[in-house]
C-alpha cells in the first residue's frame, strides 16, 4: 500500500513539473515593446521552425545589445515597432462614417470582448490613441473643410492625412474580425518585427565594428532577458499574469502633468562675459539675399 501511494505522489509531482516551464522574457531595461513582442510570442502558436529561430533570436540580441547604448536599443525597438504595424495596415477602403472621433470607444470595447495577447492589446491602444490625437484635434475640423469643397491642403493637413490613411484601415479591419482572429493575425507581424530589430541591430554594430558581430549559439547567462517560470497546463493564469503587466505598464504611459517650463538656460550677464561676448555680431555689408530658396518638402511618410 505504501508503495502504491509513493507511486501516486511520484506521479503528481512528475505531471506537475513537466507543466511548468521557464520563459525567456525581457528584463524591464528594455523598452515595453519587446516586452509585449517577446511574451506574445511565447503565447503564439509557432510551429517548429518559427520556434527555434524565435529562440536564436533572443540568444543573440541578448548579445548584440551589450555592444549597444540604451538609447540605440530604445530607438531601434520603438522605431521599428510602430513602423512594422503602420507598414502592416490592412488593405481595405476607408468608409465616410469612420472619419468621426465617435469611433474611439469601440477599441475599449473591443480590447475588453475577450483575453488577447499583449502585442495585440499593445496594437489596438496605439491605434486608438492615434486615432484619437488626430480626429479629436481641430486641424481635424479643418481637414474636413478643406476636403468637402476640394481646396489644397497644406503641409500639416497632408500630414494629418496621411496618418488617417495608415491608422483607419485597421479600424475597418478589426469592425470585421473578432478579436481572438485579430489576435492570432498578428503572428507573421511579430515575427517580422522581431526579424527587423535583429537585422538593424545587427547592422548598426557592424558599421563601428564588423568583427563584433560573433555571437555564441549557446547563452549561459543573459544581460537583458531572464527565465520566468509558468504552469503552461493553466494558460489562463499566465496570460492573465502577463495582462497585468500590460495592463499596469500602459497606465504608466499616460501623460502626466508637465512641468512648467523655465528659462534659467538662458546666459546670465554678471559682469563676467568678456565685452566682445555681449556686443551684436555686425552684418556683412556686402550679403546679398539669394534670390531662390530651396524649397521645404515633407516626403518623411512616403518611406511607410
Amino acid at each position: 500500500m505504501k508503495v502504491l501511494l509513493l507511486l501516486i505522489s511520484l506521479t503528481v509531482s512528475a505531471n506537475t513539473d513537466i507543466n511548468k516551464r521557464k520563459f525567456l522574457v525581457p528584463k524591464s531595461t528594455l523598452p515595453v515593446e519587446m516586452g509585449f513582442l517577446v511574451q506574445s510570442l511565447h503565447m503564439a502558436n509557432l510551429n517548429s521552425t518559427e520556434k527555434r529561430i524565435f529562440d536564436q533570436s533572443l540568444i543573440k540580441l541578448d548579445q548584440m545589445f551589450e555592444k549597444l547604448s540604451k538609447e540605440e536599443i530604445y530607438f531601434i525597438i520603438k522605431t521599428e515597432a510602430y513602423k512594422i504595424v503602420l507598414k502592416n495596415k490592412p488593405d481595405l477602403v476607408i468608409q465616410k462614417d469612420s472619419y468621426n472621433k465617435d469611433i474611439i470607444p469601440f477599441f475599449d470595447s473591443y480590447i475588453d470582448k475577450e483575453p488577447i495577447s499583449p502585442f495585440a492589446k499593445w496594437v489596438l491602444y496605439s491605434i486608438k490613441s492615434d486615432l484619437e490625437d488626430v480626429l479629436e484635434s481641430s486641424m481635424f475640423a479643418t481637414w474636413l473643410v478643406r476636403k468637402k469643397y476640394n481646396n489644397p491642403l497644406d503641409a500639416n493637413l497632408r500630414r494629418l492625412e496621411k496618418k488617417l490613411e495608415l491608422l483607419l484601415p485597421w479600424y475597418e479591419y478589426i469592425k470585421l474580425t473578432p478579436p481572438k482572429d485579430f489576435d492570432n493575425g498578428l503572428k507573421d507581424v511579430m515575427l517580422s518585427l522581431l526579424d527587423r530589430v535583429n537585422l538593424y541591430t545587427m547592422q548598426l554594430i557592424s558599421y563601428s565594428n564588423p568583427l563584433a558581430l560573433e555571437y555564441s549559439p549557446i547563452r549561459p547567462k543573459f544581460t537583458f532577458f531572464e527565465d520566468r517560470e509558468f504552469d503552461i497546463s493553466k494558460k489562463s493564469e499566465f496570460r492573465k499574469t502577463v495582462e497585468k503587466v500590460v495592463d499596469s505598464v500602459l497606465k504608466e504611459q499616460t501623460p502626466q502633468a508637465l512641468p512648467t517650463p523655465v528659462n534659467d538656460w538662458l546666459p546670465k550677464d554678471d559682469g563676467s562675459l568678456p565685452e566682445n561676448a555681449r556686443a551684436y555680431p555686425t552684418p556683412d555689408p556686402n550679403y546679398k539675399t539669394p534670390e531662390d530658396l530651396p524649397k521645404p518638402v515633407d516626403d518623411w511618410f512616403d518611406e511607410i
